[in-house]
């Protein structure tokens, strides 16, 4: 970018001395100008720039340095230890707790950078849909009764859902009305949630 900027602002000098030249002169400058070897440089220069800053822009907006961090923490003994917790509880009293909050902390500032544009809503939607579908669609009420007590709380959880719910609804040529999960999906996924905890303790016996 500095580049481009210095490349320009020569372009903007050399323009500006023309512009105040006699226009005889102008007209010569100009011509010399079009046919200079060193304009084409100067040209090229500027496209070679400009192609590189997009692509350190694409390469850092699909970067998945930061989701992969989220990732090791969502797989950790701690998280799935709590993921299987709130599963086995609402499972037991339809009912959430706290118990679910870890899990939905994790949302939330997964929602705050991709709303901040730190992790891209295709990067978020590859590593955690998934999870953000059943726990954000299935907690929707929950939230709701925070957010009543407390404004600010969990406010980037349902707009992350319906981000990543869009790309998904794209990618499958659906309406988002249809990735709704029904009683079976949802049933699935907490058996699935419940099992984490078993995972997470095998984990650690292969370990030690």
């Amino acid at each position: 970018m500095a580049g481009i900027m210095v490349l320009l602002g020569f372009y903007a000098g050399w323009f500006s001395k023309a512009q105040l030249a006699p226009l005889g002169s102008a007209n010569q400058a100009n011509m010399h100008w079009v046919s200079s070897p060193f304009a084409w440089i100067v040209l090229a220069g500027v496209l070679f720039l400009g192609i590189q800053t997009w692509a350190n822009y694409r390469r850092e907006w699909y970067d998945p340095a930061l989701a992969l961090q989220f990732q090791e923490l969502f797989e950790s003994d701690e998280v799935r230890h709590a993921r299987s917790a709130a599963m086995q509880e609402f499972k037991a009293t339809g009912k959430w707790s706290r118990k679910v909050e870890p899990v939905l902390d994790v949302f939330e500032d997964i929602g705050f950078y991709v709303e901040n544009e730190q992790i891209s809503c295709d990067v978020a939607h590859h590593h955690f849909y998934h999870w953000i579908r059943g726990y954000v669609q299935m907690s929707d009420e929950y939230i709701k009764l925070i957010r009543t007590k407390d404004p600010l709380a969990y406010e980037c959880c349902p707009k992350l859902l319906e981000r990543v719910s869009s790309l998904e609804a794209k990618k499958l040529k659906k309406r988002v009305s249809e990735l709704h999960w029904d009683s079976n999906d949802i049933n699935d996924f907490i058996q699935d949630e419940i099992e984490e905890s078993l995972r997470a303790k095998i984990n650690s016996t292969e370990q030690s």
